[in-house]
């Protein structure tokens, strides 16, 4: 019992045992302590500023420090001078100052005690962990950890917490490999030129993490969970992070990424993972830096859960989901081969307005990567590169989304402001919905493709104070063409190929003209000639095709501005096949006109079902092959010697309309000279209408039946051999 102070340095040739009182090295004078035996601590031990070294040559020894508070060590060190000595802890070690192993083995895999570290760790040898916390916890100056070598010096769990004082803790030697979970409440780690790695979750609920060699690598394998509302004293500004687990990041400013250097962040991994990111301030990009995905498998996915801004975004291999939030790049984003870019909602921005990349587009998919693009918006911004422009689809790059619309805007015009297609397989490529420009800065975009048409499967539109250049490469638009500003065709091929109703509107003459115009869009409905219509095709504006002006496909249906003109400036080829009429339609079913304007050739008028068209303005319509019809109020249209036929249908032994009819379905036919006609009938009162009938000779049969329909009947007629005619009667199970 008692009190006993050292009166100098002293060396224990076997062991120390405290079963009571207090061993002291004296305050102020730090006498050093060598132990060549075990260490068994069961009273009180003051280290004050003192070493204590356990020097043990061979055999294996004991450390039971007793736990923690009073009995704790200042600097401890163990070193058997090259003989093979183990020390095995035996309770927790709490050591004030410096941990240094600088020959033998401590093992601590038996009892998994906790170690608190108020400085430094060396190990020159063997630490052999169990499943223990190292806590490193002192409250200023800077202190080392020398690992010495990933593959046997690890830690399990290690805290670095320095209770809101200053300390920092820099890696000074070899990488540190931590097998389980590291948690950063207080405090700088300064990685300093070398790599951690962590098999666990890393947990930053305070402090900072000081990276910025372009050698520091954070390799994690589990969770990142950043939190806690202290700001860091260091941005991340250089090296790179490995995340394989889920990324949680909140509080404000948290996460500073970026700086003055250039770092890189992947997320990795052969599972899908998350980002979660709120608090203000908190991003990836603070001037600089790069997001990688690069999992090990194309398939495992990363999902955003909140908006990510980033600096250059690369995605090498695997999903990015964007999950219907916001994914901001600064500068360039690349999709690369074995990457995929998913989106059913939400916003990829790429780059900012004045961005001029000097080797690839602001937005690149490279050959080899695929979309499962839904919905949503990729807005692309900037100058982009020489060469391949904002937007750069590689061939092979399978680039079809389903949804979704592409914005490229930006600053006015560049040489560099284009979009580059590659791809040479029209099954490969298409845009969905495509706008140019962003309504308010000025934007000429151009067009550069390889070989491909440019396939535009929704909605195109040229925003105003824009300016889209085709570069005379063709377009194929499926759904609506709204032109606010300026288009440029420069000789190419417009083609409408819709399976819906497409509108047509905005400024489309002058230099927004079409050169050459194709419709092939057989959507839609029609009754009679005044009755109704769903266009397949309907143009809201005045129209001029500076070219030819092309339908071919059967059942085309186009509605045309009443009042407007439509200007075709060399020549039209409308040409159905028979039964299958091309139909063409005012606005005002009932009154005005809509105003036609052909010059060139007219390579063929077949099969056109028209009504209330002036084409005063320009040529006379060649229409007399005997296939069109004359639906009324027609102007400078030939359709030779034609006539109209007017009846009804009834139901049996009534005056009362079929029960069929329903404006809409073709069900009354007409035979007459060898060619079959075609109409709808009223459900009002059974009328239908045969209009652009070629006139036969006199006593020609003319035979009317209901057809396609359950209910019979048929009327025969012979033609008087003049005008039009009238009253005719098809009866339900009549003849």
């Amino acid at each position: 019992e008692g009190n006993v102070y050292l009166g100098g340095a002293t060396t224990v040739g076997n062991d120390v045992i405290l079963t009571t009182g207090t061993l002291d090295v004296k305050s102020g004078s730090d006498y050093a302590l060598a132990v060549s035996g075990s260490w068994d601590n069961d009273g009180t031990f003051q280290a004050q500023n003192g070493i204590v070294t356990f020097d043990a040559a061979s055999g294996t020894e004991t450390i039971d420090g007793d736990g923690i508070g009073t009995d704790t060590f200042y600097d401890v060190v163990f070193n058997d001078g090259g003989g093979g000595a183990e020390w095995d802890l035996t309770g927790a070690l709490d050591v004030a100052n410096d941990f240094a192993i600088t020959g033998g083995t401590v093992d601590n895999s038996a009892g998994n005690y906790n170690i608190n570290i108020g400085g430094g760790w060396d190990n020159d040898d063997t630490y052999t962990r169990g499943t223990e916390t190292v806590t490193f916890d002192a409250a200023s100056g800077t202190h080392s950890i020398d690992a010495d070598s990933p593959a046997d010096d690890d830690f399990y769990s290690v805290v670095f917490n320095d209770s809101a004082g200053s300390a920092e803790w820099q890696l000074t030697s070899q990488p540190m490999q931590v097998d389980g979970n590291m948690t950063i409440t207080d405090g700088i780690l300064n990685l300093n030129n070398y790599d951690l790695y962590i098999t666990g979750n890393l947990t930053k609920n305070g402090g900072s993490i000081d990276q910025d060699q372009a050698s520091d690598l954070v390799n994690l394998w589990g969770d990142l969970v950043i939190d806690g509302s202290d700001s860091p004293v260091d941005p991340i500004i250089a090296g790179s992070w490995y995340a394989r687990g889920n990324i949680t990041i909140s509080g404000d400013d948290t996460w500073l990424f970026g700086g003055s250097g250039y770092p890189s962040f992947y997320p990795r991994g052969d599972t899908d993972t998350t980002l979660s990111m709120s608090g203000a301030n908190n991003n990836f990009y603070d001037g600089n830096g790069e997001f990688r995905i690069l999992k090990d498998v194309s398939t495992a996915k990363f999902t955003l859960n909140s908006n990510l801004l980033a600096g250059n975004l690369n995605v090498y291999e695997g999903i990015l989901d964007i999950n219907g939030y916001t994914l901001s790049t600064s500068y360039l984003t690349r999709f690369q081969d074995g990457s995929q870019l998913k989106m059913s909602s939400g916003t990829l921005i790429a780059g900012y307005e004045y961005a001029a990349p000097s080797s690839y587009a602001m937005l690149h998919f490279q050959s080899g990567s695929t979309e499962d693009i839904t919905g949503g918006t990729i807005q692309v911004n900037g100058y982009g590169n020489t060469t391949y422009g904002l937007l750069h689809i590689e061939d092979g790059s399978n680039f079809t989304p389903t949804g979704g619309t592409i914005e490229i805007i930006g600053p006015p015009e560049d040489a560099r402001t284009n979009i580059y297609v590659a791809e040479t397989d029209a099954a490969d490529f298409n845009f969905h919905n495509l706008t140019i420009g962003d309504g308010s800065n000025a934007k000429v975009v151009q067009i550069n493709a390889a070989s491909q048409v440019i396939d535009v499967n929704g909605d195109f539109t040229i925003a105003s104070t824009s300016e889209f250049d085709t570069n005379g490469i063709d377009i194929e638009v499926a759904g609506n063409w709204t032109n606010n500003s300026t288009y440029t065709a420069n000789s190419n091929e417009v083609t409408l190929d819709g399976s819906a109703e497409q509108e047509i509107t905005g400024t489309l003459t002058s230099s927004s003209a079409f050169y050459d115009l194709t419709i092939s869009n057989s959507s839609g409905s029609y009754a009679g000639c005044e009755i109704s219509i769903t266009p397949g095709i309907d143009f809201g504006a005045a129209v001029t095709v500076g070219n030819t002006y092309t339908i071919t496909t059967d059942n085309a249906k186009v509605e045309y501005e009443s009042g407007a003109t439509f200007t075709v400036g060399n020549g039209i080829n409308w040409n159905a096949t028979p039964g299958n009429d091309i139909v063409f339609r005012n606005s005002n079913l009932s009154s005005g006109t809509w105003l036609l304007d052909v010059t060139g050739a007219q390579t063929a008028v077949s099969d056109v079902n028209v009504a209330r068209s002036d084409a005063s303005s320009g040529s006379e319509i060649a229409a007399s092959d005997g296939t069109n019809s004359d639906c009324g109020n027609n102007t400078n249209w030939n359709f030779g010697s034609t006539m109209s036929i007017w009846g009804n249908t009834y139901n049996e032994n009534t005056t009362s309309a079929l029960t069929e009819c329903d404006d809409g379905t073709n069900m009354i036919s007409l035979r007459v000279g060898g060619t079959t006609y075609t109409s709808t009938c009223a459900d009002s009162d059974g009328t239908f209408t045969f209009t652009g009938v070629t006139q036969p000779a006199a006593d020609t049969p003319m035979v009317m039946w209901i057809d396609g329909q359950t209910p019979n009947g048929t009327t025969v007629n012979a033609y008087s051999g003049s005008g039009n005619v009238t009253g005719m009667v098809v009866e339900e199970n009549a003849l």
